[in-house]
């Protein structure tokens, strides 16, 4: 498999995109990988191969501010199995997230995911596109500050931040996991770095949160700790409004028990308690901002239904990942599916709204729906 890496040589021009590196990893037949840099220089034809230690060059980029020297790594043979280790199979890659946004290809946006099946690259062709899991844009305003960031933490880190993996702090940047799992807020960092009372984020504190201080500053301990010599500014700008002001504002779950039942250890608060008896637990009452004292309080859901479709209609919250779905009958156990709509698709929205999934499909008889809401 090799990668073929360019660098644009003047900000911003595609056009000036110079070729650099070609990276080749080797599958030895034992299934012990390999991996191989190839610098490229001045040559368009020829390439040479990297030193086994690696080799750092610095190259002129033009700006509107004037040049600058961008530092290159190639890396290390070493830095090669940091990334391609044991837990991804020797092989790093896009991830089906990464790749489910959409594309113009010149006919008008479509499902990158499903153009890739439709050119028949999937085995068997996929399935329901809408409802993969997505990641977000750094700049899409439409989506949750914290989805935001936690998608920028699955692409960057989580090849070496998860169970299993190659990093010595034992969080967990996978975006599928809920975020009070993580480790990420008040987790402990292998190295406190002089203070001990940095973790690995603080909420509401730059300075203590050492998940900032790692991907802000370029001395050694910065991170990713390969191929990453720049600051990326948008990144670092949207850490910085989680942590000091979005984080220092949200109450937690034992906030919460504290307001209602006076302390988080009042058995009438834990979890899975339904104190007021509406079917509702305590955890649910709290992601779904209700009372957990009065029962069904704010009941969100409303349903429409016509000769042609089933119209769902329920108060989407911040933060939040919603899923509608539907079955025939009220089997034991039950068969629920996720209806596989475009609007069912995984969405974190960054304020509140009312949201509707429309079920187009005519039905001659009964069909029953609900709406399943998670913490991400």
């Amino acid at each position: 498999m090799d990668q073929a890496i360019q660098l644009e040589i003047e900000d911003r021009r595609p056009g000036s995109f110079r070729r650099v590196e070609t990276r080749i990893l080797v599958q030895t037949p034992l299934g012990i990988p390999y991996g191989v840099t190839y610098h490229w220089g001045d040559s368009r034809t020829e390439a040479t191969l990297v030193p086994a230690s690696g080799l750092d060059e610095s190259i002129a980029v033009e700006t509107p501010q004037g040049a600058r020297l961008q530092v290159w790594r190639y890396p290390s043979r070493r830095e090669c199995l940091s990334g391609h280790n044991s837990r991804s199979s020797g092989v790093l890659g896009f991830t089906l997230a990464q790749l489910n946004r959409k594309t113009d290809y010149g006919c008008g946006p479509v499902s990158q995911l499903q153009a890739i099946s439709d050119a028949d690259f999937f085995h068997p062709p996929l399935k329901n596109a809408p409802l993969l899991p997505a990641l977000a844009r750094l700049d899409d305003n439409a989506q949750s500050l914290e989805y935001r960031v936690r998608s920028y933490l699955e692409a960057n880190w989580d090849s070496c931040h998860q169970p299993g993996g190659v990093a010595s702090v034992p969080w967990d940047a996978r975006i599928t996991s809920p975020l009070r799992d993580t480790q990420i807020l008040y987790g402990k960092p292998s190295s406190h770095l002089g203070d001990p009372e940095r973790l690995v984020v603080a909420p509401g504190s730059l300075e203590h949160s050492i998940l900032f201080w790692r991907i802000s500053q370029s001395e050694i301990g910065r991170t990713p700790p390969l191929a990453s010599n720049a600051l990326d500014p948008q990144a670092i700008r949207l850490l910085r409004e989680w942590i000091a002001d979005e984080l220092s504002q949200r109450p937690s779950f034992s906030d919460w028990q504290a307001s209602h039942f006076g302390s988080e250890n009042n058995p009438r608060s834990r979890p899975n308690a339904n104190p007021d008896g509406d079917e509702a637990v305590d955890f649910l009452e709290f992601i779904e901002q209700t009372h957990p004292l009065v029962p069904n309080h704010e009941q969100r859901i409303r349903m429409r239904t016509s000769k042609e479709n089933v119209e769902i209609q329920f108060r989407q919250l911040l933060n939040r990942l919603y899923e509608t779905q539907w079955m025939d009958a009220l089997t034991s156990p039950p068969l629920w599916r996720a209806l596989a709509v475009p609007e069912n698709r995984p969405f974190v929205s960054a304020s509140p709204f009312w949201k509707t999934v429309i079920d187009p499909q005519p039905h001659s008889k009964a069909r029953f729906y609900r709406v399943i809401v998670l913490d991400p």
